[in-house]
């Protein structure tokens, strides 16, 4: 039963994101900017969720000194993020395929389902089922907060793949296919995996009282 619990409530949030988005990459409706715009929003509600509990449950009263902090510097980071995002991944590097950029701007409206039904499953998954990280709260350098982590790396290795691999063969990843998106989004999903759904160290957090 203890088995069941884990992998029902602290790993359903990443088996959710891999299922709908191998779903989603079969059916040519998921881009690069779809997944680095869900990442983005996964911390969003991270920070929103922790704030939220902070302020409101009393065996998280310790940590509200520490909020204001956390929250001003986890969103002017995460701003910062948003706007990279949207630029460089949602339209600079596809201005040649409009097919791509209508998708990007259907995710970013809230308009695919795969996208949405992921954000539910990660609300859902951070109000219920994930204790305050209490080393995000009380860290001062929020880009090490374990979501920001994820986000920061995606970005990077997202444009070295993209600049190197998919812009370098165009005439494997051509504008008619989803390829080159595929290429790019699987890493993610492995390093989603391995850095975040599949992190269980209980040490980092906050026990119930």
């Amino acid at each position: 039963m203890e088995i069941l619990k884990k992998i029902t409530f602290k790993r359903i949030e990443t088996i959710s994101i891999i299922l709908f988005s191998i779903s989603a990459i079969l059916k040519g409706e998921i881009t690069v900017f779809y997944m680095l715009y869900l990442f983005w929003w996964q911390a969003v509600i991270h920070v929103l969720v922790n704030s939220i509990k902070t302020l409101t449950l009393n065996k998280y009263a310790t940590y509200r000194s520490e909020l204001k902090e956390y929250f001003k510097g986890n969103f002017f980071l995460l701003f910062l993020y948003l706007f990279f995002i949207i630029i460089i991944y949602g339209l600079i590097l596809n201005f040649n395929n409009n097919d791509l950029i209508i998708l990007n701007f259907q995710v970013m409206f809230f308009k695919s389902w795969s996208f949405n039904l992921n954000l539910i499953v990660i609300l859902i998954s951070a109000v219920f089922f994930t204790k305050l990280d209490s080393d995000d709260v009380t860290s001062n350098i929020p880009v090490f907060s374990a979501n920001n982590i994820i986000l920061h790396i995606s970005i990077i290795l997202g444009a070295l793949m993209q600049f190197f691999i998919v812009l370098r063969f165009e005439s494997i990843f051509t504008e008619d296919n989803f390829w080159g998106s595929v290429l790019v989004i699987s890493p993610f999903l492995i390093l989603r995996a391995l850095l975040d759904g599949f992190n269980d160290n209980p040490s980092q957090k906050v026990k119930d009282s």
